[in-house]
């Protein structure tokens, strides 16, 4: 089965690149970028489709 370039569509999304650098920044700053990255990638809305069932 042969497939054209433009019939093949598909979301793709690039996981964001984390480096550590040494600063003196407090826990609660880290936890804003795991929500902001949470947010991103919809992962409320994953899960919440995923556990609907229980």
């Amino acid at each position: 089965m042969k497939c054209s370039k433009a019939s093949v569509h598909r979301k793709t999304h690039r996981i964001p690149e984390i480096r550590f650098e040494d600063q003196r920044l407090i826990s609660f700053a880290g936890l804003i970028l795991f929500q902001s990255l949470f947010m991103r990638i919809g992962l409320k809305q994953k899960l919440s489709s995923r556990f609907r069932h229980l």
